[in-house]
C-alpha cells in the first residue's frame, strides 16, 4: 500500500522482529496482548523491574497483591524511586530489589 493511501501511521516504523512472521490470524489474536503492553507503565533500574498494568503491579514478573498505593518519583540522579504501600494480613521479607547499590 502506498504512503498516500494509508489512513494510520505505521506503529512498526523503525522496528525489526527476529524470526519468521506469524500468520495474519496469530497477529490479530495477539492484538489484546499488544494493547496491554502498550498501556503498561514500565519502570526500570538495573536491579528491579516494576510494571503497572491494567492487571496490577508486577515486581520482577511477580504479581503483587494487596497494593494500596504506588508512588513514582525521579530523583536528582535521574534514578526512579518507587514506593509501594500494601495492605497485608502477614509479613515475610523477601529480596525483590537490591537496595545496596548507591
Amino acid at each position: 500500500m502506498s504512503e498516500e493511501n494509508k489512513k494510520h501511521r505505521d506503529p512498526f516504523n523503525g522496528l525489526t522482529f527476529p524470526g519468521k512472521p506469524v500468520s495474519k490470524s496469530e497477529y490479530i489474536e495477539a492484538y489484546e496482548s499488544y494493547v496491554r503492553r502498550c498501556s503498561s507503565k514500565q519502570i526500570l533500574n538495573s536491579d528491579c523491574d516494576i510494571r503497572e498494568t491494567t492487571e496490577g503491579v508486577f515486581i520482577n514478573g511477580v504479581k503483587q497483591t494487596g497494593v494500596k498505593d504506588l508512588q513514582v518519583k525521579k530523583n536528582s540522579h535521574q534514578l526512579i524511586e518507587v514506593q509501594v504501600d500494601y495492605l497485608a494480613t502477614s509479613f515475610s521479607k523477601e529480596k525483590f530489589c537490591d537496595s545496596s547499590r548507591n
